[in-house]
């Protein structure tokens, strides 16, 4: 004699804070775009005229 049990598989796991934090993060557009705003460059820039000593 057999017997049959039904195994349903695990739902999806619930999100951790940290995954919501990502999801909203994602969700909205930075204030400005990195494009926008360069920091820095490679690029070396010719010296400004001084005083000379």
């Amino acid at each position: 004699m057999a017997q049959l049990i039904l195994i349903l598989p695990p739902g999806p796991p619930t999100p951790t804070p940290l995954d919501v934090q990502r999801a909203v993060a994602s969700r909205h557009p930075a204030a400005l775009p990195a494009a926008s705003v360069p920091r820095w460059s490679t690029a070396s820039r010719l010296a400004l005229p001084g005083p000379r000593r």
